[in-house]
């Protein structure tokens, strides 16, 4: 337990990064320390920093920014990946046929977005690469999960800019394109409390240190 070998480790995720870069780092820990049991909870950005606080978790993989009355003073993050944005249209859509797309051509488009309260960053963003393409997105639909934001892309309830690592989830009715321009990148980050000297979370640290991306 001393060489952070054995023992349970508590981390929050947001589900994008069951995509992406979780996958590797749980492989890449349990080849080194088999015996450390992990509990997983798919969280939000908000119920991280709540867990967090509350020491229900140790470690939290979060999209920025860390937005808490106590963040500055008693948590700490780093980088683990960076991702773009693309565009997820429903395959009858008449821009499916492009290999890339101008994000001005989706002005008059309904989009379906996260609530801002589930990630204030990835909503904040989307908002403001739009509006720097010289319009506001009409939303007409929120939806708390990815896959429920591509599912209905796929029925044509509107379109969606959503991270590149949600293309693996390969949902009939739905394509996938770039955009033509680069967009704001899409940043994960681990998040634990400073005061947490478990020796487990330090192993955590440095296994995810080496595969982020």
């Amino acid at each position: 337990m001393g060489q952070g070998e054995i023992g349970r480790l508590e981390l929050g995720f947001v589900y994008s990064a069951a995509l992406s870069v979780l996958p590797p780092i749980l492989v890449a820990f349990r080849e080194r320390f088999n015996q450390v049991e992990l509990g997983l909870q798919e969280l939000t950005t908000e119920q991280q920093l709540l867990a967090l606080t509350n020491k229900q978790i140790h470690l939290g993989l979060a999209r920025p920014p860390i937005i808490s009355n106590t963040a500055d003073k008693y948590l700490s993050q780093e980088l683990v990946a960076r991702e773009s944005l693309i565009v997820a249209l429903p395959q009858s859509h008449r821009l499916a046929a492009c290999e890339q797309i101008g994000l001005r051509e989706l002005a008059d488009e309904p989009f379906i977005t996260f609530p801002r309260r589930s990630g204030a960053g990835h909503y904040d963003q989307i908002i403001g690469f739009c509006q720097e393409a010289g319009f506001s997105p009409k939303i007409v639909q929120e939806a708390l999960q990815l896959q429920t934001i591509i599912s209905l892309v796929a029925v044509g309830v509107g379109v969606a800019l959503i991270p590149t690592s949600a293309q693996v989830l390969g949902m009939a009715g739905v394509v996938y394109r770039e955009l033509d321009a680069p967009g704001p990148q899409l940043e994960l980050v681990m998040v634990w409390r400073n005061d947490d000297t478990s020796p487990l979370l330090e192993a955590f640290l440095q296994v995810t240190r080496k595969c982020r991306i």
